[in-house]
């Protein structure tokens, strides 16, 4: 009898832990977004400049308005390959309590000046480079956020 209730309790234990990891599992991914990095091209007082910009949407549930968030972007297979804040529904302000909304952060700005320095080929490459360092990013974790004051 001692036995079946140790072998009761194990079993238990063990379901138990099952269900925890489960739930964080589920808990984690639930802050992963896919995301992406948009190469964005316009003028400047020197030219043409190109800003590549890192996007993703996030859903507010906390109680308190979100100005922005802390990022770790992620490939394909979930390795984190950088890292960053971005700001959160910038018109507005920010997130309000329970609203969902565009967070994005520039990453890198290649301006008409930089362009004008060195000149059509070698920017055109720089862009091609930046644009295959970037293109990779798939998902989004939030790992925090920043609360308006």
């Amino acid at each position: 009898m001692k036995t079946i209730k140790q072998f009761t309790c194990l079993l238990c234990l063990v379901c138990l832990g099952s269900v925890v990891a489960v739930m964080q599992g589920h808990a984690h991914e639930r802050d992963t977004t896919p995301c992406s990095v948009d190469v964005v091209f316009g003028d400047d007082d020197h030219g043409v400049f190109t800003a590549f910009i890192l996007k993703l949407q996030h859903k507010n549930n906390s109680l308190r308005d979100v100005e922005g968030v802390s990022v770790l972007v992620q490939d394909s297979s979930g390795t984190v390959i950088n890292n960053t804040d971005a700001k959160c529904n910038i018109e507005a302000g920010g997130l309000r309590a329970g609203d969902t909304g565009q967070c994005q952060k520039t990453l890198q700005m290649i301006t008409g000046k930089m362009a004008q320095k060195v000149g059509y080929d070698i920017w055109v490459k720089m862009i091609e480079d930046q644009k295959l360092q970037f293109m990779v990013a798939q998902k989004c974790e939030v790992s925090g956020v920043s609360y308006k004051q």
